[in-house]
């Protein structure tokens, strides 16, 4: 009976100092930025106004998950944990399990992905409005625009997702409504990747199953099909030629997903890689040192810059998210001069950088389901300029 309270006492006072000390760590400890493993920018503390009460503890909520101390350190342990002692995977609120060993991320993914999360008429007109006003600006400058969508892993391997499972599925998502309002102004030279994505999946595998990205394979039909549609205006692009690189398949330790679990070693991904067979002129040139976005946590990609003066005399300049990485080996066959600008998700007009550049060509190239970053950004803006 001593024992037994004493082990209750030892138990409660754990307790007290569990609920003592996380508060003091939430608030103390220096907020992280950037998530490294899941490749994206962590939430930043909403403000609070008593006008937008709704919207506060959600928003708060999502800050502070993001920012649990030692949040990644615990996920980690208990994914390996499940893993090792028991061979089996946990579902998590980050990651899904799918069919046949495919794992597809959760975050701002899944809501995307079964039309739970969508936008209003209001927020659409905001982007298509915002996407005109940048063409109409490039086109005084004599520079062509073009508006590209890239697809999430859910939308082109829906198949091993567990949809049986999902609590909500919807057929439209939020990039449908703007898909609509683009394709009525043909001048924005919108091109929708995903349709034209899905019939090169008897090609090969296109993304990776460990991993929210695509493998080179997908990176490569990717860049063809923009590429085909930017040479109906400029002829003199050489087009992507695919007898012109070999696919080659290597097993690697898994991707940003088998990361996120603490399983990158366990979760072997058989990676698909492309390798020019032929001799190429491109290669990276000086950078032009543009101001990095501040708290962006992979500074040395903020900016890539490839010459290639054997191809076409044309230059472009990309505002481009982590899905580009599989592509700059393509690109730099297309342009004599390519610039990559990673300006953190936030795929803003960089103008100042585009009116240094004097491209022939601007693509804002962006994955489907962050469209919210892009809206904030055009309200922030706003903002900016009310105030």
């Amino acid at each position: 009976m001593k024992q037994h309270k004493i082990y209750r006492g030892v138990l409660g006072i754990s307790f007290l100092l569990a609920i003592t000390i996380v508060p003091i760590l939430f608030f103390n400890l220096e907020k992280a930025k950037m998530d490294l493993v899941e490749n994206r920018m962590l939430k930043t503390a909403p403000e609070f106004n008593l006008e937008k009460l709704v919207p506060f503890p959600k928003a708060y909520e999502a800050y502070f998950n993001d920012h649990f101390p030692y949040r990644r350190d615990i996920i980690n342990q208990n994914s390996y944990f499940n893993y090792t002692c028991f061979d089996h995977i946990t579902t998590t609120n980050e990651v899904i399990i799918g069919k046949e060993d495919w794992f597809f991320k959760i975050e701002k993914h899944l809501d995307f992905f079964t039309g739970k999360d969508q936008m209003t008429d209001i927020e659409l007109d905001k982007i298509t409005a915002e996407l005109d006003k940048r063409r109409k600006y490039f086109a005084e400058n004599g520079i062509e625009m073009y508006f590209v969508l890239v697809p999430l892993k859910h939308s082109i391997y829906p198949e091993y997702l567990p949809i049986e499972k999902l609590t909500f599925y919807k057929e439209t998502t939020m990039a449908d409504g703007l898909r609509e309002r683009l394709r009525e102004i043909p001048e924005l030279n919108f091109i929708d990747v995903r349709d034209s994505l899905i019939p090169y999946k008897k090609a090969g595998r296109l993304y990776q199953k460990t991993d929210n990205h695509w493998n080179e394979l997908g990176g490569f039909f990717g860049s063809m099909i923009v590429q085909q549609s930017i040479q109906q205006d400029f002829p003199e692009i050489p087009a992507l030629d695919r007898s012109q690189y070999e696919a080659t398949t290597t097993s690697t330790n898994g991707g940003n997903i088998a990361k996120m679990m603490c399983l990158s070693e366990e979760l072997k991904e058989d990676y698909v890689s492309m390798a020019k067979n032929f001799t190429s002129q491109a290669t990276a040139s000086t950078k032009r040192n543009y101001p990095i976005i501040p708290g962006f946590g992979v500074p040395e990609s903020y900016e890539i810059v490839r010459s290639n003066p054997e191809v076409s005399p044309l230059k472009v300049v990309f505002i481009r998210d982590s899905f580009a990485k599989y592509q700059i080996k393509f690109w730099e066959e297309c342009f004599a001069e390519s610039i990559f600008i990673w300006d953190a998700w936030q795929y803003g007009f960089n103008k100042d950088i585009i009116d240094q550049e004097k491209p022939d060509i601007v693509v804002y190239q962006m994955l489907e389901s962050l469209l919210p970053d892009l809206l904030k950004t055009i309200e922030e803006e706003e903002k900016k300029n009310i105030n």
